[in-house]
Formats: C-alpha cells, sequence, structure tokens
C-alpha cells in the first residue's frame, strides 16, 4: 500500500509540473544530491562547483567519475560577503588528488 502510494504521489507531481518522471526521497539532503549527480553526469566530464558545496556533491562527482572545476570567489570593494561577478572568475582544476579543495 504505501509503495504504491509513493509512486501514486511521484506520477501526480510528475505530470503536474510537465516531467517525464519524479522522484522522493526520505533520506536527506546527502542521497538526493547523490541521485541527482549520478543521473546527469558522466565520467570524464566537467562539472563547474562552488567552494562552499555540500560534501555529497564532491563525493557524486568521485563516483560519477567526473570532474570538478572549482570556481574561485572575489571580495566587491566596499561590500560585507563574497560576490559572484562573469570576469573576475576562473575555473581551478582539482586533480583528484586527496587535497582539500579549499586549500587552493
Amino acid at each position: 500500500m504505501a509503495k504504491s502510494s509513493v509512486s501514486d504521489a511521484e506520477k501526480l507531481y510528475a505530470d503536474a509540473v510537465g516531467a517525464k518522471q519524479a522522484m522522493f526521497t526520505t533520506c536527506g539532503s546527502s542521497i538526493s544530491i547523490h541521485s541527482a549527480m549520478l543521473t546527469i553526469t558522466a565520467p570524464g566530464s566537467r562539472v563547474l562547483v562552488d567552494r562552499n558545496v555540500h560534501k555529497s556533491v564532491v563525493a557524486s562527482l568521485i563516483l560519477a567519475g567526473a570532474e570538478p572545476v572549482w570556481l574561485r570567489f572575489c571580495w566587491d570593494q566596499g561590500a560585507r560577503s563574497p560576490t559572484r561577478r562573469s570576469r573576475t572568475w576562473s575555473p581551478t582544476r582539482w586533480g583528484g588528488t586527496r587535497t582539500s579543495p579549499r586549500s587552493s
């Protein structure tokens, strides 16, 4: 009964938003992120990743065999928080070593 209700709800939601399929998760953010990242990435693909990304995104990229391209932020003069500007970011490649992406 419960499995039927969940699959029925997923179908209803997919229809409501015009998607081919919807998937509900109840295990928290990590499993949801793993599911999404493993669905949309392929081995060798390059993915732009922010420095403050959830750690499960990094784990998902490693599992998928994808290559993260780390974005650097810049401080806007007079601002109290980092801002992203298209003309100032530069990708930094992470070569799959065990060093933290936050250390560079």
